[in-house]
């Protein structure tokens, strides 16, 4: 799901989303990976516990600035290369 930047209050949400230090650690973990990340992957890079992980996930997911996909039981996150198009423009 791409998702485009277009209201102010979609910037809002973006900005909120990048405003907290666990959520900004888990895009650099993102963004140096260059692939995608399982949660259990991230709770272990972060030294965090895991509801803290996932709720943090679902506020970035929510923003549009990362994406989830479901394998079975795990699921995977990496950015949003749209967000990350949307951003520059």
């Amino acid at each position: 799901m791409v998702r485009q930047v277009q209201t102010h209050e979609d910037l809002v949400q973006v900005f909120r989303a990048l405003s907290d230090p666990t959520r900004l650690r888990i895009l650099r973990l993102l963004a140096a990976n260059k692939t995608q990340m399982c949660v259990c992957e991230l709770v272990d890079c972060l030294q965090e516990r895991q509801y803290n992980v996932s709720r943090q996930l679902k506020a970035l997911v929510a923003a549009g600035v990362i994406t989830g996909e479901k394998d079975g039981r795990w699921v995977y996150y990496g950015l949003d290369s749209g967000a990350q198009s949307g951003a520059v423009e």
